[in-house]
């Protein structure tokens, strides 16, 4: 029979062979090359230098909707509305970072891009400073939109109450709205921006359809993936936009039901990091 001792060194000789094998199995392969992770920085720039933009052609950065409403309440264009200079975002570009966006007013850009190559970026002549503001994401399930016909039953199965505004009359007579609409005052004529984490819905449910039928919906840029898909990832744009711009007379009138929406996605529902400020910047300019 095995003695106690014995037994002891061999459990400890096999526990030894499978911890190295493990540890053998658990390294790469130094063939393989790991890619550094990326994440978002904020680049400030020292000047507009050399810009090819002037504050004595507006027209030429800035829209003609936006030129008379400057005009409106006497807000002259200055240096802080001219554009990035286009040469400093190529130079990023060529440091190797990613540009999602500029801004004028804050003379800066948002970029994509690794660790190594924000320091790059902070060595060029033309940066001031450059600030991490957030991690790549990376959640796949994302993309979430309504399923085709969600609200086609809901619509035929709605109670109607017999109130004009709907489930929304308590708020509107709490704030005199339904004295403003009995003015006219409808929204009718002002373009209202709404940035949020997304507008799932928007684009089907009935309560917008007016504003579908009358092209007031627009939905506008994705500032969070940095592309045209806004009606997606979160409901909580859509519900914040019916306050506004619903009307379904009878089951929900929002305060400006006439008005134009340009939606914005800017929030990231994923994590809370510091580029969302970033995109929200974006999304106002």
């Amino acid at each position: 029979m095995m003695k106690l001792p014995e037994i002891t060194r061999s459990l400890f000789f096999v526990a030894c062979c499978l911890s190295t094998t493990g540890f053998l199995f658990a390294q790469p392969n130094a063939a393989t090359p790991v890619a550094e992770a990326k994440g978002f920085y904020w680049v400030t720039f020292k000047d507009k230098a050399g810009t090819p933009y002037s504050v004595k052609k507006p027209e030429a950065f800035l829209s003609p909707k936006a030129l008379a409403r400057r005009k409106k309440i006497d807000a002259p264009v200055t240096n802080q509305d001219l554009p990035v200079n286009p040469q400093y975002v190529s130079q990023l570009e060529k440091s190797g970072a990613t540009v999602q966006y500029t801004s004028r007013w804050f003379n800066a850009a948002t970029v994509n891009a690794t660790e190594e190559v924000s320091k790059t970026l902070l060595s060029l002549p033309c940066v001031s400073s450059v600030t991490f503001v957030g991690k790549s994401p990376t959640a796949s399930v994302w993309k979430s939109k309504a399923p085709e016909g969600t609200f086609e039953a809901e619509r035929k199965a709605v109670s109607i109450d017999s109130l004009h505004y709907g489930y929304a009359d308590q708020q509107i007579r709490q704030l005199n709205g339904h004295s403003l609409h009995a003015l006219g005052y409808r929204g009718a004529g002002i373009t209202v921006a709404v940035l949020d984490g997304g507008f799932t819905s928007a684009d089907k449910h009935y309560v917008f359809d007016s504003l579908r039928t009358k092209n007031l919906l627009i939905p506008a840029r994705d500032f969070v993936d940095n592309d045209w898909q806004v009606c997606e990832s979160s409901s909580h744009g859509m519900q914040v936009l019916s306050v506004m711009g619903a009307n379904q007379p009878g089951v929900l009138v929002g305060g400006a039901p006439n008005a134009a929406y340009v939606l914005v996605k800017t929030e990231d529902v994923r994590s809370e990091y510091r580029v969302e400020e970033c995109n929200w910047i974006a999304g106002l300019e």
